[in-house]
């Protein structure tokens, strides 16, 4: 937690974690889980869904995860890790 804005985690099956970020203040915030606080091991490449709009993003996450939330607001993420060959590299 940093102030008035929160981070919250939790690992579910299939390697996967459900992330919130909330913001508890009075304006907009840029929000950002890193990966060695939510328990993701570094530089791992997840896929992201983001759970309030039924939408999976286009761009690929290392490292952290992080959104625009609007004052007294949170979003909702799904992160699903990918395994990537040699030849892949993430839209980052």
């Amino acid at each position: 937690m940093y102030g008035d804005s929160e981070v919250w985690a939790r690992p579910l099956s299939g390697y996967r974690t459900v992330v919130v970020l909330l913001n508890r203040s009075l304006e907009f915030r840029i929000i950002t889980a890193q990966w060695d606080d939510i328990g993701l091991p570094p530089n791992t490449v997840v896929e992201v869904k983001d759970l309030w709009k039924h939408a999976t993003l286009e761009k690929r996450f290392v490292n952290e995860l992080r959104a625009d939330v609007h004052h007294h607001s949170c979003k909702m993420f799904l992160l699903t890790p990918l395994t990537l060959s040699e030849e892949d590299e993430p839209k980052v």
